[in-house]
């Protein structure tokens, strides 16, 4: 639907950019991934890399997205 489009139109804006992300939890999808959120409130998916924990705030380079959050990854 509409609103559908037009949240992955928006969150493809942020490909290539670099966040900073609060860890919260792992990712609902898979146990190898985290699950935070930026300075928007924007949910974002990326690789665990053995050190950081929920609580922890990393940079985050997206590398893509879907209507409702951004993957990338640690940097």
């Amino acid at each position: 639907d509409q609103q559908n489009r037009i949240s992955k139109e928006k969150n493809t804006t942020f490909i290539g950019q670099t966040f900073r992300v609060l860890i919260e939890a792992d990712s609902k999808r898979s146990a190898e991934d985290w699950r935070g959120r930026n300075d928007a409130n924007i949910v974002c998916i990326f690789p665990k890399n053995g050190v950081a924990k929920p609580g922890d705030y990393v940079n985050v380079f997206i590398e893509r997205s879907t209507q409702a959050s951004l993957i990338g990854k640690i940097l």
